[in-house]
């Protein structure tokens, strides 16, 4: 684990197909773990529904285990208040999350927070692992 690793995404912005998300989750999970994760294309505007149908195909996929406590380098899955798969972060240690919030309507910037953040903020959390 290249803990060093996680100060250079924090505080960088977000920005499509680039530094959204799920780019933030890819590169953070190679620099951090040296895993590699496939890259899905995000929406170049908000669509919660497409972005659901992204994130639930995308985790029902083979290459994915749900657990019930996260580990080092699990995908934190962040579901809003109706149950909708609306953003992903890295699960790095001790209860912290790597994760870029925003959108091209509302930009937003990678950090670096406790995952109890996240809990109070989205409707539920779920943690995936990947399968090698």
């Amino acid at each position: 684990m290249n803990l060093g690793a996680v100060n250079r995404f924090i505080g960088t912005d977000w920005s499509y197909g680039d530094n959204d998300c799920w780019a933030v989750f890819c590169k953070a999970s190679h620099a951090v773990f040296g895993r590699y994760v496939h890259a899905v294309d995000i929406p170049a505007v908000s669509d919660p529904e497409a972005n659901c149908a992204l994130f639930t195909d995308e985790f029902r996929r083979d290459r994915w285990q749900r657990v019930d406590e996260p580990d080092h380098g699990c995908a934190v899955l962040c579901r809003d208040s109706k149950g909708n798969a609306v953003h992903v972060g890295l699960y790095i240690t001790d209860g912290n999350v790597l994760h870029c919030p925003g959108s091209v309507e509302h930009g937003g910037h990678t950090r670096y927070d406790p995952l109890a953040t996240l809990r109070r903020v989205y409707g539920s959390v779920e943690f995936y692992q990947c399968k090698r």
